[in-house]
């Protein structure tokens, strides 16, 4: 099983000083060439072979909104819990196949 960490507690040599909510303006290419400022929010990564890394990055939105206090239960055993559920999703969905094989 590979090891997969969180940006948070995972040392790494880039990361310096305290956890800052920065927003930055960002082009998405092909939807708009409007500047959306947004943020990075959660990051996970995951080593892959030869010692590179796999990277899931969300950016999240200014939308000038106050900040709600995260939901302590929302990371929980995350993306643990995500995969699990779609293998879990995927037997289904091949055990309904072959039950109507055999029908």
């Amino acid at each position: 099983m590979k090891r997969i960490g969180n940006d948070d507690t995972a040392p790494h040599p880039a990361r310096r000083g305290p956890r800052t909510h920065e927003f930055f303006d960002v082009i998405r290419r092909g939807i708009s060439d409007q500047p959306l400022r947004m943020r990075f929010g959660r990051r996970l990564w995951q080593r892959a072979g030869e010692g590179a890394r796999r990277h899931n990055l969300v950016l999240i939105a200014d939308e000038d909104k106050p900040r709600a206090a995260p939901d302590p239960l929302a990371l929980v055993s995350q993306p643990q819990l995500d995969r699990t559920m779609e293998k879990a999703c995927a037997k289904t969905n091949a055990l309904t196949v072959l039950l109507e094989e055999l029908r």
